[in-house]
């Protein structure tokens, strides 16, 4: 599953005090949440890209399920392995490293991600290049603080918050 996050939303939490890795899991547990509102019998393994070099994940799955008892089945740095019984489902939690090279679903998640990235990169160069023909950007951090010095007049007349437009971190 794939979700996204646009920078007002990210600036809001990091705002909060939240990181960008814990910004992920946030995602990844709405997700989760997500997808047991749909599925309330079937026994589920989810299989999860570890977040930037995190090893323990039970208090994230605590988060998510406050009074069901987590079974920690390895903790490594490079898998992190977790079930849990709500009710009768059985869960089960992978998070690895480099999953994307492990495991098809994320592989396929990953792929998803990126593409949706490409096409909202493209919606994004298509609104701002009407107004200065700078050469577009793909958004990473250099090239992303080009664009943003080239087209920063055109943004603070457009009206719309810039916190909106451009991550704080």
């Amino acid at each position: 599953a794939v979700t996204s996050c646009f920078e007002g939303e990210m600036n809001e939490v990091f705002d909060n005090g939240v990181n960008k890795s814990e910004m992920a899991l946030l995602k990844v547990g709405a997700l989760i949440e997500s997808v047991l509102s749909v599925h309330t019998q079937e026994n589920i393994t989810f299989s999860i890209d570890k977040q930037g070099g995190k090893q323990y994940y039970s208090n994230f799955i605590n988060d998510i399920f406050p009074f069901a008892p987590i079974e920690t089945i390895q903790e490594t740095p490079d898998v992190s392995e977790y079930f849990l019984l709500r009710n009768k489902q059985k869960l089960h939690f992978g998070f690895y490293k480099s999953g994307d090279s492990l495991f098809e679903e994320i592989s396929m998640a990953s792929i998803l991600a990126k593409w949706l990235r490409e096409n909202f990169m493209i919606a994004f160069n298509s609104h701002w290049l009407a107004y200065n023909k700078v050469p577009p950007t793909a958004g990473y951090p250099e090239d992303g603080k080009r664009f943003i010095k080239e087209m920063m007049s055109y943004f603070e007349k457009s009206e719309i918050p810039l916190d909106l437009i451009i991550r704080n971190r």
